[in-house]
């Protein structure tokens, strides 16, 4: 039982990683753009809170629907 629980956790703090080293290097690259276009530049925390909230959105979302798709 433990072991089904590491692996679960280890799995989703994974599939989390991936998905927030993407959503910060895309949204990195996004701002710089923004910030050279209209001279505004976004604030560290900011950019933190929504990298870190898409990346936990997404991961849920995928690992939901692993877990409630149906068996074929």
């Amino acid at each position: 039982m433990k072991e089904t629980i590491k692996i679960a956790l280890l799995t989703g703090f994974t599939i989390f990683l991936m998905v927030f080293v993407f959503i910060s290097f895309t949204l990195w690259i996004g701002t710089s753009v923004w910030w050279m276009l209209t001279n505004n530049m976004i604030d560290r925390d900011i950019f933190l809170l929504v990298s870190i909230t898409t990346s936990l959105t997404l991961s849920l979302l995928v690992i939901l629907n692993s877990i409630f798709r149906p068996e074929k």
